[in-house]
């Protein structure tokens, strides 16, 4: 009996160890390349098309910050359209994807989101006002050692920022 538990034990701590591992590897191979945030937009720019298209179709904008080096922001992308319900989701939105660097007189003005790190989203109203704002690590897999999110708590993040 004590060798069972033993035994049971040992495979629950390489489990432990190896099924992130093996994840997180399949997950680098998959987001490797990935241009999500346009690196060369200028930020003031698409957000002004995004308040128009948000003023024309009476939507919030939602705004994702991130990077194209940061495997966390890539994996959320990937998690967003990987979820039909998700993109449906989505679809009440305008949505806008800033390189966090680049947006970085954007991020100041919205009370610096990104103070935590990347990704980080932003809900604005048509107008252009500051709804609410936040990044993503409680979304996070197994805390934060699978790389990839909760598509349930994704959901229910987002949805709770519609009007």
């Amino acid at each position: 009996m004590a060798a069972s538990v033993a035994a049971l034990l040992c495979l629950a701590a390489i489990s432990w160890k190896l099924v992130p591992a093996v994840h997180n590897r399949i997950q680098h191979k998959r987001l490797a390349g990935l241009v999500v945030y346009p690196p060369d937009a200028d930020p003031a720019r698409l957000m002004q098309q995004a308040m128009t298209q948000a003023q024309r179709e009476n939507k919030p904008i939602l705004a994702f910050l991130g990077g194209n080096w940061c495997q966390w922001c890539l994996a959320l992308d990937a998690t967003l359209h990987d979820d039909q319900d998700l993109e449906r989701l989505l679809t009440k939105f305008v949505v806008v994807k800033l390189d966090a660097d680049a947006a970085s007189v954007l991020t100041q003005a919205w009370g610096n989101p990104t103070r935590n790190g990347v990704p980080a989203m932003v809900v604005l109203s048509p107008d252009g006002r500051l709804q609410h704002a936040q990044g993503f690590t409680d979304e996070q897999l197994w805390g934060g050692r699978l790389l990839g999110y909760d598509k349930r708590k994704l959901r229910a993040t987002i949805a709770a920022r519609l009007p």
